[in-house]
């Protein structure tokens, strides 16, 4: 095996249509990742835009009552990228807790922690298990629902894979939402309405999960969820079309106890800063506790929504925007806490000291290896959670950041790689640069032994551009049809210097290797 000391390796893709001349570049980055973004003019001048943009949203009132923390991360750099904090007069004026924020001030994370619950699983036991039935795991699941009378989920048929990618059809939430309970103070359905629904016998009815008129949550053991969940009618087929479920992550969290022997704490109350999930984003982003495959196979959809510029994942929201020309996944996972679904199994509802709501955003995106966050506490009446609407945070930031970070991604890495490559003594030479289109660098001249084989390929495929793209073999995909040797014709391995750029170029399909000219 072969694995060349301080090497990137690249491929050619043929990708092009020659009809239309336009560009079809691969679901894959098009440029090494960006560093050294703090000193690159361009993120400078976006994140001043970040500052400005937000600032006047403060003024303007859009963000009353709001306060919040944001920060932008890399896997190239230890510290926050940027970052920006907000206290709200309420905050400011309250009694408890501290009067301002920064990147260590604490928030509810919410269904954040349903990526934590996914994350520790692929740590401890890696994704071995998404095939396998949650009955493994949980076999009181089958015990319980063949007691039932009622429609039940399959649950010898239901794996690891389709609850974490909330492909198994389940409810939202067991208790919480069902008109059956007298004491579901949060549904507050009048007595005159009531009226209208059956009279249900005490075992059809749940008995935990709802929250009481004091405020707090009815809690469920564990068997007591259990039997309530396994005898619970299904939404949806199992593996059919995805729809939302606490429970599917609930049942996660206990079977995560099975397989590791460990117990866990209730997670969908956890606090948690901007610098804890910089530290967990760089991470996941730089394979620190996951082998990098796997992380591959984390980061990817399992299953499409209608719009299907958006996916989800495990237990991802996915969403794709179209940058320069090449669409970019952003992997999110948001979450809300608000004063009756902060808790699940054994643990009591605190309310935050404002009265009000948290509302969380996190994203990564693989293909600039970035990530930000955004964390949220609304005071009682405040202005919403500052995520979502035309002034929302997130989308301030995912704006400019993106186009940004492309455009310095394709500077860097032209200046690393871009360039004549020859070898005099056999009339060879290469030469790569780049166009307007921002899909990978480009072969604009080769020569390999005296022959054109550029002016070949061109005769051969009339109008076709020979692009350059970084496959992330160096420890994508090779998209050569031609081979020679059994080595994909356009497969290159640069060697690379002590100050990142490339010296050298083997081009593996011709044997050759061809030097960097200054």
């Amino acid at each position: 095996m072969r694995q060349p000391a301080k090497a990137l390796l690249f491929s050619v893709s043929f990708g092009i249509s020659a009809a239309l001349k336009q560009a079809c570049p691969l679901n894959a980055p098009q440029y090494l990742i960006p560093d050294s973004l703090s000193t690159e003019p361009e993120f400078q001048a976006a994140a001043k835009q970040f500052d400005s943009t937000i600032d006047e949203y403060v003024k303007k009132g859009l963000y009353e009552g709001l306060t919040f923390s944001a920060g932008v991360f890399s896997t190239t750099s230890e510290d926050l990228l940027w970052q920006y904090h907000h206290a709200s007069p309420g905050l400011k004026n309250s009694t408890q807790g501290g009067k301002d924020v920064d990147a260590d001030s604490i928030y509810r994370i919410g269904s954040i922690s349903k990526m934590l619950t996914m994350y520790l699983l692929l740590i401890k036991d890696g994704d071995r298990s998404f095939n396998e039935p949650i009955t493994k795991y949980l076999p009181a699941l089958t015990e319980y629902a063949s007691q039932s009378s009622q429609l039940v989920s399959p649950w010898d048929e239901v794996t690891i894979g389709d609850l974490a990618g909330q492909m198994a059809g389940l409810s939202r939430d067991y208790g919480l939402g069902d008109l059956a309970v007298p004491a579901n103070s949060l549904l507050g359905v009048p007595p005159a309405i009531a009226k209208a629904f059956p009279q249900l016998p005490d075992d059809e009815i749940p008995i935990c999960n709802y929250v009481l008129a004091d405020g707090t949550l009815e809690v469920c053991t564990e068997d007591e969820y259990l039997k309530g969940v396994a005898t619970e009618a299904p939404i949806f087929d199992t593996a059919y079309t995805p729809v939302y479920s606490n429970e599917a992550f609930a049942l996660l969290g206990l079977a995560l106890e099975n397989i590791t022997g460990l117990s866990f704490e209730t997670a969908g109350a956890f606090y948690s800063s901007t610098n804890d999930f910089k530290v967990i984003g760089q991470a996941i982003l730089s394979n620190k506790l996951i082998p990098k495959t796997m992380t591959n196979r984390w980061l990817k959809p399992t299953s499409f929504v209608e719009d299907y510029s958006q996916g989800v994942g495990r237990p991802w929201e996915i969403f794709r925007r179209k940058i320069n020309g090449a669409s970019v996944e952003i992997y999110v996972k948001g979450g809300d806490c608000e004063w009756h679904n902060c808790s699940a199994l054994g643990s009591e509802i605190v309310l935050t000291s404002l009265g009000g709501v948290y509302h969380t955003f996190f994203a990564l995106v693989p293909t600039y290896s970035i990530g930000f966050s955004i964390f949220t506490a609304d005071d009682e009446g405040g202005a919403g959670d500052g995520l979502h609407d035309e002034a929302g945070i997130a989308n301030v930031v995912m704006d400019k950041l993106l186009t940004a970070l492309d455009n310095i991604a394709k500077k860097q890495t032209l200046a690393r790689f871009g360039g004549q490559y020859t070898l005099p003594s056999s009339n060879s030479s290469i030469t790569i640069g780049s166009d307007s289109t921002n899909t990978g660098l480009l072969v604009t001249a080769w020569v390999n032994n005296g022959v054109d084989l550029w002016g070949w390929l061109d005769s051969v495929q009339p109008n076709l551009v020979l692009r350059i793209m970084p496959n992330q073999l160096n420890a994508g995909v090779d998209v050569d049809e031609l081979t020679i040797g059994n080595v994909p014709f356009g497969q290159m391995v640069f060697d690379i210097d002590n100050d990142g750029k490339a010296s050298a170029v083997e081009v593996r399909s011709l044997r050759t290797t061809l030097q960097k000219q200054s």
